[in-house]
């Protein structure tokens, strides 16, 4: 699980499955910057994964200050 602090920013659904979470590329970053002023201690998360709107993968966003991830619980 990942919490993310400080979020100005939040464009994906509320459910969406097989997430790869990554940083923003140069160009994804500008595009954000377009909807959002994104400072330049802000982080912009790209999240590759599949929603209920369709079998492709989509590209969504989140611009936060940080990002905890959570241990995984051992079996």
């Amino acid at each position: 699980m990942v919490s993310f602090h400080g979020v100005c920013y939040l464009a994906c659904p509320t459910e969406f499955s097989h997430p790869t979470f990554r940083l923003a590329s140069a160009a994804e970053r500008l595009s954000v910057s377009a909807l959002v002023a994104v400072d330049e201690d802000e982080t912009v998360v790209a999240i590759d994964a599949n929603s209920s709107a369709g079998m492709d993968s989509l590209t969504f966003f989140i611009v936060a200050t940080s990002a905890t991830l959570a241990p995984v619980p051992q079996d």
